[in-house]
């Protein structure tokens, strides 16, 4: 009796293949997403610090000293790129008298945006004196 010599690879063969190749596949995706990860964080993080930058320029370039509190101190909640985050800006003045009879008189500026994807909020101080 001869016997036939089958080239070639079983069904067994080829199931457990796929299955490595799934393993495989599934693996490098994965990966590839958690490598997303920090750069989203990172990105989000930029845009943030934008945006309080923006904001301590625009009171460092104003020249109405006396009511910058007034026109900046406020908090916003609608920032484009950061949804869910939101814009906080503080006002503390201070003014003391030295003892040469001079006034010291600064404000104190804290810009904050925090919320949203951000894991911690992105914080930045301006001292700006009385001209």
């Amino acid at each position: 009796m001869l016997t036939r010599d089958r080239g070639g690879f079983s069904l067994i063969e080829i199931c457990i293949a796929i299955v490595i190749l799934t393993a495989a596949v599934l693996g490098l995706a994965a990966s590839s997403g958690s490598m997303l990860s920090p750069v989203n964080d990172a990105e989000t993080e930029f845009v943030a610090l934008q945006y309080v930058e923006d904001r301590l320029t625009e009171v460092r370039l104003d020249p109405r000293y006396p009511v910058l509190d007034s026109i900046y101190g406020t908090t916003e909640t609608t920032l484009l790129g950061l949804p869910g985050a939101r814009r906080e800006t503080t006002f503390t003045r201070t003014r003391t008298a030295e003892p040469n009879g001079k006034w010291v008189d600064y404000w104190t500026v804290v810009a904050t945006v925090s919320g949203g994807r951000l894991r911690q909020p992105v914080v930045r101080k301006l001292v700006v004196a009385a001209p």
